[in-house]
C-alpha cells in the first residue's frame, strides 16, 4: 500500500477518535502554519496551509482526489496536532524557531503500513519556502496511526527503535563523508555501543496510555515507571554528552559535510530527552493522584 492508497483507506474509513481538548496557543497556531508534505508517485509534494501545490506535480487522479478531499486534510492536521502535543515534545523543543509570525513547519508524511506514517518536522520561513525550499530546518519525527490515538507504550519504544535505526545511517554517511574517518573510530563506536543500548532497553513495564489503564496501575507500577524512565535517560544523557563532544571536533577539525547529518541526530536525541522528562511529569502526577 502506497500512501495515496493509505489516504484513500482513510477516507473511506474514517480518522481514528482524538481526545477533545483545548490545546495551548502554540499547538493552535499550527492550523495556520501546518504545510503538508507527501510522496505521492516517487515525488514530494507540498501543501500550502490552504491545500494549494506549492512544489511537485501531481497527475490528474491525485490531484482530484486532494481537491475533493480538503475535509479529509483537515482531519488528519487536527489528529496530528493533538497526537503530537501528547506523545512528542517536538513543538515545545523548537519554540525558538517557531515563535515568529512568518514561521511555518512543514510535516513530511511518509507512509509506512496500513495508515501508519512517520511524521518528520522541518521548520522554515512562509516568504521563502517556495523559492528556498532547501533551506528548511529540520525539527524532529514522530510515529504515527491516524486511526488509533493512542500509541503502545506510550510511543517510548518507537522513539529508542528510531535512535537505533539512525545510529546506522550516521555510521554509514560517517565513512562516506569524513575526511579523516580514523580519527574518529572511537567516537563513533562508543555511539554505536550507546545506541545498541537504548534499543535494548526494556519498555513492558509502561502502559499504553488510555486513561483507564494509567488509574488502574498501582503505586508499584508507577515506581516501576518512573524508574524505567530515570534508567533510560541515564544513557539518554550519556549519548547526548558524547554526540556534543563529538560535533565540536569535527567542527574544529573542518568536517562541515557530516556535521550536518549528526545535528540531525543529536536533534532526534534531544527530542526523546525532553519527552521522557515530559512523560515523567505526566506519570508523576497520576502517581500524586494515586497516592
Amino acid at each position: 500500500m502506497n500512501t495515496l492508497n493509505s489516504l484513500k483507506l482513510l477516507r473511506d474509513t474514517g480518522i481514528g477518535s482524538s481526545p477533545n481538548i483545548v490545546l495551548p496557543g502554540i499547538y493552535l497556531q499550527l492550523n495556520e502554519r501546518y504545510y503538508f508534505e507527501f510522496f505521492i508517485g516517487g515525488e514530494k509534494i507540498l501543501f500550502s496551509p490552504f491545500y494549494s501545490i506549492l512544489n511537485g506535480t501531481l497527475s490528474s487522479e491525485s490531484k482530484s482526489f486532494f481537491e475533493d478531499n480538503e475535509e479529509l486534510l483537515d482531519q488528519i492536521k487536527e489528529f496530528s496536532i493533538k497526537y503530537l502535543f501528547f506523545f512528542s515534545s517536538i513543538i515545545e523543543e523548537n519554540f525558538p524557531y517557531l515563535s515568529q509570525p512568518n514561521d511555518i513547519v512543514i510535516f513530511r508524511y511518509v507512509h509506512k503500513s496500513d495508515t501508519s506514517f512517520e511524521i518528520k518536522l522541518y521548520a522554515h520561513n512562509e516568504a521563502e519556502v517556495d523559492k528556498f525550499y532547501n533551506d528548511k530546518f529540520y525539527i524532529g519525527r514522530s510515529f504515527i496511526n491516524l486511526i488509533n490515538f493512542y500509541p503502545d507504550k506510550m510511543l517510548i519504544p518507537a522513539y529508542l527503535r528510531s535512535i537505533y535505526d539512525q545510529n546506522i545511517k550516521i555510521q554509514e554517511r560517517a565513512r562516506l563523508k569524513i575526511n579523516s574517518y580514523i580519527d574518529y573510530t572511537d567516537e563513533l563506536q562508543e555511539i554505536n555501543e550507546l545506541c545498541q543500548e537504548v534499543a535494548a532497553e526494556d519498555c513492558k513495564p509502561f502502559p499504553t496510555p488510555s486513561r483507564k489503564e494509567i488509574f488502574n496501575s498501582s503505586l508499584k507500577d508507577f515506581n516501576l515507571f518512573l524508574e524505567r524512565i530515570i534508567e533510560i535517560n541515564e544513557v539518554i544523557v550519556e549519548l547526548k554528552e558524547i554526540i556534543q563532544d563529538f560535533e565540536t571536533k569535527l567542527r574544529i577539525n573542518g568536517e562541515n559535510d557530516f556535521v550536518k547529518n549528526l545535528i540531525k541526530f543529536k536533534k532526534d536525541i534531544l527530542n526523546l530527552y525532553q519527552y521522557l522528562h515530559k512523560i515523567f511529569n505526566i506519570i508523576s502526577y497520576f502517581h500524586l493522584l494515586k497516592s
